[in-house]
């Protein structure tokens, strides 16, 4: 299952306040569990910080990996913790902060069989907390997979771990997740600089933001005011506060530094999940898990604090917020290396081997150092601070909260790279099939799909999402039925659809299996041909590319087009409508595009055909059989392409009523439809008249309302005049 947005996404990201779009609250898909993780990271509190400002549904973690009988106690602890989350239902913690945790079957088999339910149970909560324009926060990355039926008017991907290198998940799964997310969501945080240096260009915008720090906690801990469990443990002592889990934390290393200092006292708090009895030397004292209210006052009543780190990409790309809440209690540090500690190598101890690490531990304890140095190296780091700094950046793309609010200063400007012109690789939601060897004047291997130009059409305004995303039938959408189209000439043509910087991606077909990919333009503003030449740069020169208009249904044999090019081995073949109109389809060699500029606006037809006809390229035009290809671009086009194609294709379409209404649509049985679309998921209520109107995934219709020519989705209803009105607010 993919994510389908169904309020306004990426319509002009850098639109200025006038036209913004506004969010109404925050749904956030977390990593952890309110219930039973420490409170300290990232997301719980930059959610906390702005449910200072507007309402926050924090739905705790979804899951990644299956639970697996065979780790035994772990497996019935993570049951039983779960099952416990789950009783707590949706809980106010705080004015504006709402945990729930959804009732959901871990794994892929689970989120295929629970996702529906999943989907429901947030929309439901959003709802009763008063969201209807949500802004969705996704930590987690399988949180993509129910995105698809929870409207959103942006989203933000926070990219804080590799979460493909955690223990017993799908790598393939995650990584599949995270890279649709990078190449959708409006802003990715990151907070480590590694990973921001390494995965910047395959996100539309990256930013980095590191972690903050609650300073009035840590700064000002007090070592003489040490909790109880501590009072008869004597010094030397040396801390651990922090998960220790298998895949972060260094066992071995661990215990032959405990071996090698007996006379030293170590303290481990937090949870563990590593086996029974893994270190039972009679200096470790393991305290367990303790309230982040609390682990302040356990860092400052050690002497020293440590990160026996386990090496591998996690580690490398973890920035741990714990080691600026060391540094805030004046502690010295000691750390296996990672490269976040660049930024405090004069501050921090590091040592790869358990030697040089016990070394480093005798060294602070000897000569602990100047506390004061290490505290103003965290000063001014605090959580609001990070939190408006995201406002701030979620402000630049187009995306602010309906009641503006201020939590802090930012101290300094994020690090935010949006994917450049050129030189960076194209977003792509799906991996890219291999090309296969090209055919020197067959059937292409390749078909673009052109879903971009200088601005949305008045329909995009109106749906808010894609023109492919809009159902022609009751089974598929625009972009399913190209591909039915495509599959009918060769079922190994790729389908690449590229689309502009101006409008919504469309989301992939549900169908896995189907050779499509969807890729950003890789530069704007390079009109219809520079366009196509950027993508048909990596194809080699014999083979043909077909191209055409994504803003167009194909009512007509496509292969006998394909045919009359390749007979007649002409540079380029135009697609004509029976009415004689240019049918927005080409066949092209590739090497005829070899010409076009690398940079600046190239047009299709004024520019590119005209450059052919004058080098005396063979350029023919092809009449198309049947309707040709019906142009979408208003509500009155879809009505119409739909009528259309239930004349010419009676299987593809069971119109009711001169209306299209698609299974999964929950249509009042007294609503009166009429010469109009019902998609999937969309609700009309009792009484309700609709008429010539187009009704989009999972919006509603109230009982009694009367719609006639309009577009209603999820949180709003446009008449034509008021999309025409929209139209001209929204872009420039």
């Amino acid at each position: 299952m993919t994510p389908q947005h169904d309020i306004p996404t990426g319509l002009n990201p850098h639109a200025d306040a006038s036209c913004a779009r506004a969010f109404d609250g925050v749904i956030c898909f977390a990593g952890e569990d309110w219930w039973y993780h420490n409170r300290g990271h990232y997301d719980i509190r930059i959610m906390r910080e702005l449910a200072r400002g507007l309402p926050v549904l924090f739905v705790n973690s979804i899951g990644m990996r299956t639970p697996r009988a065979r780790k035994g106690g772990m497996f019935a602890r993570r049951i039983t913790r779960k099952l416990r989350s789950i009783s707590h239902g949706r809980t106010t913690v705080d004015e504006n902060f709402h945990v729930v945790s959804p009732f959901v079957l871990p794994g892929p088999t689970g989120m295929r069989l629970t996702g529906p339910m999943l989907q429901y149970q947030i929309r439901r909560h959003a709802r009763a907390l008063g969201m209807h324009r949500p802004l969705v926060w996704i930590t987690v990355p399988t949180a993509a997979e129910v995105l698809r039926d929870i409207p959103h008017v942006g989203l933000v991907y926070q990219r804080t771990d590799r979460y493909e290198s955690f223990p017993d998940v799908s790598r393939e799964r995650i990584e599949r997740d995270d890279a649709w997310l990078k190449a959708h969501a409006d802003v990715t945080v990151f907070c480590a600089s590694h990973l921001h240096g390494s995965e910047r260009n395959q996100c539309q915008c990256a930013v980095l933001i590191d972690h903050g720090l609650d300073e009035e906690r840590f700064l000002s801990a007090d070592a003489a005011a040490e909790p109880d469990d501590l009072r008869e443990i004597p010094r030397p002592r040396v801390g651990f506060v922090g998960g220790i889990d298998s895949h972060t934390f260094d066992p071995n290393l661990f215990c032959n530094v405990v071996n090698t200092l007996p006379d030293v006292q170590f303290i481990l708090v937090g949870s563990c999940s590593l086996p029974a009895h893994w270190c039972d030397a009679p200096n470790v004292h393991h305290l367990g898990q303790r309230s982040y209210d609390d682990v302040h006052a356990y860092m400052a009543a050690c002497d020293v604090l440590i990160m026996p780190w386990r090496t591998g990409s996690w580690i490398q790309a973890c920035n741990p917020v714990k080691l600026k809440e060391y540094l805030a209690v004046g502690r010295p540090v000691v750390s296996t290396p990672f490269p976040e500690l660049r930024r405090y190598d004069a501050l921090v101890s590091s040592a790869r081997s358990a030697d040089d690490f016990a070394d480093a531990i005798r060294q602070a304890l000897a000569d602990p150092g100047d506390a004061s140095r290490r505290q103003s190296a965290v000063h001014g780091q605090s959580w609001p601070t990070k939190a408006q700094t995201i406002l701030n950046t979620l402000a630049d793309r187009g995306l602010r909260p309906e009641t503006p609010f201020r939590l802090a200063e930012p101290s300094e400007p994020p690090v935010i790279l949006t994917v450049p012109c050129s030189s960076t690789p194209r977003e792509r939601t799906e991996a890219r099939p291999e090309r296969p060897t090209p055919r020197a004047h067959g059937v292409p291997n390749v078909c673009i799909l052109l879903d971009g130009g200088l601005q949305p059409s008045p329909l995009v305004v109106q749906c808010g999402s894609s023109l492919l995303d809009l159902h022609v039938t009751r089974s598929m959408t625009l972009l399913e039925y190209w591909r039915h189209q495509l599959d009918a000439i060769s079922a190994t043509m790729n389908l690449r659809v590229v689309h502009g910087v101006h409008g919504p991606p469309p989301w992939p077909p549900r169908n896995a299996d189907a050779k499509v990919t969807i890729e950003r333009e890789p530069q704007p503003f390079r009109g219809p041909a520079g366009v196509v030449a950027d993508v048909c740069r990596e194809l080699s020169a014999p083979s043909s590319v077909l191209i055409a208009e994504a803003s167009r249904l194909p009512i007509t044999d496509i292969g006998a087009l394909i045919r009359d090019h390749a007979a007649h081995d002409a540079a380029l073949t135009i697609g004509r409508n029976p009415d004689g109109s240019p049918a927005g389809i080409y066949v092209a060699r590739v090497d005829a595009l070899m010409d076009v500029p690398d940079r600046g606006y190239i047009d299709l037809k004024e520019q590119w055909i005209a450059n052919l006809l004058e080098h005396g390229a063979t350029v023919r035009t092809h009449g198309l059989a049947g309707q040709g290809l019906v142009s979408i671009r208003t509500r009155t086009d879809l009505l119409r392409a739909v009528r259309r194609i239930a004349h010419d294709s009676p299987s593809q379409a069971s119109p009711e009523d001169g209306s299209l209404i698609c299974p999964t649509a929950d249509v009042a049985r007294d609503a009166v439809v009429r010469d109009s679309i019902i998609m999937p998921g969309a609700r009309v209520e009792s009484g309700a008249l609709i008429v010539r109107s187009v009704i989009t995934q999972r919006a509603e219709v109230k009982t009694g309302s009367n719609i006639a020519d309009a577009v209603v989705s999820a949180g709003r209803c446009l008449s034509d005049p008021a999309a025409n009105a929209s139209l001209s607010r929204e872009l420039p």
